[in-house]
């Protein structure tokens, strides 16, 4: 039934639960030596360069350029320390019974996540009501939350 699913984390409660809830998922689709493989993905959010519109062609140019390149070692160095801490969740889950990835990529979650989901053609996407972001009116979906589900191309299921 479902040959991939992904995983979208933040490290937050709800996304811990959300790949618990995937794993015993996959363990339990597993048939024979066919596995269900879970791919666990975090998307480093860009940082809004909002204050850098309309200047990057003034004469103030020259001064911002050390600015930009502090910003993007900031986005280098999370994207490491981020690597290292979903592969060691990935060692938690690493078993016979289930076939494991992890992926960071840095852009904008619910783009990435959502393009991610179709490249790799998943079959399921599993992930927490809220995160780290904000939170909808409803304070029981977050927004990266609705709008997964709201375009998601293949299934959604929300774990609480």
């Amino acid at each position: 039934m479902y040959k991939r699913i992904l995983v979208p984390y933040d490290f937050s409660m709800p996304a811990d639960k959300a790949l618990e809830h995937a794993v015993k998922m996959a363990k339990a689709l597993n048939k024979g030596s066919k596995k269900t493989e879970v791919i666990l993905l975090h998307v480093v959010a860009d940082l809004p360069l909002y204050p850098l519109i309309g200047i990057k062609e003034s004469s103030e140019a020259p001064r911002l350029a050390p600015l930009v390149e502090h910003i993007d070692k900031v986005h280098d160095e999370a994207t490491q320390y981020i690597t290292q801490m979903i592969e060691k969740k990935k060692m938690k889950y690493t078993s016979s019974e289930i076939t494991f990835r992890t992926g960071v990529l840095k852009g904008i979650p619910v783009e990435k996540i959502l393009e991610y989901a179709e490249k790799e053609k998943v079959d399921l996407i599993v992930l927490g009501n809220v995160g780290w972001g904000e939170i909808s009116k409803s304070k029981s979906l977050g927004s990266v939350a609705r709008d997964v589900v709201e375009r998601a191309y293949c299934p959604v299921t929300i774990i609480r």
